[in-house]
């Protein structure tokens, strides 16, 4: 059971998040996004633009990588992610951050720097990092209602909670 202190640093980081945030996450380079290259009459159709839409809300996160997610208590909030209205939040197991994004035919790519709480991850660091970089670009599945996520080096897949 944490005692009151701890609940006032959670607290009062909660507070102050929205408002600034507590660093700035490792500079990622986002995805490559395939250029599209002029029509030829043989040519398929180019794909219809994603409808952000159909992604607003919470996900859960399934797998990263292919393995499950590690929390520090059972207690503790499952990771997942929340679009909204252009922009991508999470919580990582350990810590919460977020970053505008804008979205493609394909996917989406972050607009600015992600930022983040700093609470000490321990064994979580390594996870938090490989969200963090999927959430700086990523081409983008839905399929049987589990969402997939791909970076140049990473995969999640996530479902509605």
């Amino acid at each position: 059971m944490m005692d009151n202190r701890v609940w006032f640093c959670v607290l009062a980081i909660a507070a102050i998040l929205p408002v600034t945030g507590c660093r700035k996450a490792e500079t990622v380079t986002n995805p490559p996004v395939p250029s599209e290259s002029p029509a030829s009459p043989d040519a398929p159709a180019a794909p219809e633009p994603l409808s952000p839409a159909r992604f607003e809300g919470k996900w859960n996160i399934l797998t990263l990588d292919g393995a499950s997610l590690r929390r520090f208590s059972e207690a503790d909030p499952a990771p997942g992610i929340v679009f909204d209205q252009g922009r991508v939040s999470t919580y990582t197991g350990c810590n919460s951050g977020g970053n505008d994004i804008e979205w493609s035919a394909r996917g989406f790519k972050a607009t600015g720097l992600l930022v983040s709480t700093q609470i000490g991850c321990g064994e979580l660091t390594e996870q938090e990092g490989v969200i963090y970089a999927i959430l700086q670009g990523a081409t983008i599945e839905l399929a049987n209602n589990v969402l997939t996520l791909r970076s140049t080096d990473h995969v999640m897949t996530l479902t509605r909670p």
